[in-house]
């Protein structure tokens, strides 16, 4: 989703897509996990009712996969809010560099279709920088995962993390400071 609206809003310019996909990213970005965990579970746990407050499973419930995919709905939209915001800005800064190029306006003027390319050769030429920037946006996800399994009371790294705060387990924070973010690296989630 991100890489199709950065993708919209660079071949769409100054158009209400690039302003509404421009304006969203910026919110998306500027908005801290624990603010907007707090406001997602004010409005669709408390107020609408349609998700749960948070927790893995339901208390006393069938414990099934739809009761865990419903508690995951909650933190994994907030979680990825930030992560997708920066995405579509890099992606549309990527495309607006690329689709400026001698080898597009080459490729325009033989007459090959618009779609081919921008979709063709502008877009795996703009993804380029994106894989390095994911890569950097790795350690961001991780320490955004900390605040929001707090929020959301989800069991994993991020309450580990504090628990070894907490009691003063040095060992344990090592690991999850130094060892952690490198294997989240080799085996993404």
């Amino acid at each position: 989703m991100p890489f199709r609206s950065g993708f919209l809003s660079a071949t769409r310019q100054y158009s209400w897509i690039d302003y509404c996909t421009t304006g969203f990213s910026f919110l998306g970005i500027s908005i801290p996990h624990f603010f907007l965990g707090l406001v997602a579970i004010y409005i669709f746990a408390s107020k609408l009712g349609i998700l749960p407050t948070g927790g893995m499973n339901t208390l006393g419930g069938s414990n099934g996969v739809l009761d865990t995919i419903l508690h995951l709905i909650l933190p994994v939209s907030v979680l990825a809010t930030g992560i997708a915001g920066n995405m579509v800005r890099y992606v549309r800064s990527s495309m607006l560099d690329v689709l400026g190029k001698d080898y597009l306006r080459t490729a325009m003027a033989k007459g090959l279709h618009h779609f081919i390319i921008t979709n063709k050769h502008a877009l795996r030429n703009a993804l380029i920088p994106i894989i390095t920037v994911i890569g950097m946006d790795i350690p961001l996800l991780i320490g955004g995962a900390v605040v929001t399994e707090q929020i959301f009371q989800w069991p994993g790294l991020g309450q580990l993390t504090i628990q070894s705060i907490t009691s003063r387990d040095y060992s344990t924070l090592m690991m999850a400071i130094i060892y952690l973010p490198q294997l989240a690296c080799l085996y993404p989630i």
